[in-house]
């Protein structure tokens, strides 16, 4: 899950991880700041929106590295 502390879906994200932690489910955070909703969209823009894709294409090769 990628998430900035100031997006407006902050509060649901952080949500979604406890929920997804409480039904023992392995989650991964990414968590920036004073980015915008969906920031990442903009990675050709913004330096953070390039490390969030970056953040998630680890985080995708490293589970498939586990199998």
């Amino acid at each position: 899950v990628i998430l900035s502390e100031h997006e407006t879906c902050y509060d649901e994200g952080i949500e979604l991880v406890q929920a997804t932690r409480a039904a023992g489910v392995p989650t991964t955070v990414g968590l920036w700041r004073y980015m915008p909703h969906a920031w990442f969209l903009f990675s050709g823009m913004l330096p953070e929106g390039a490390q969030s894709l970056n953040f998630v294409s680890e985080w995708i090769v490293e589970q498939m590295s586990v199998k």
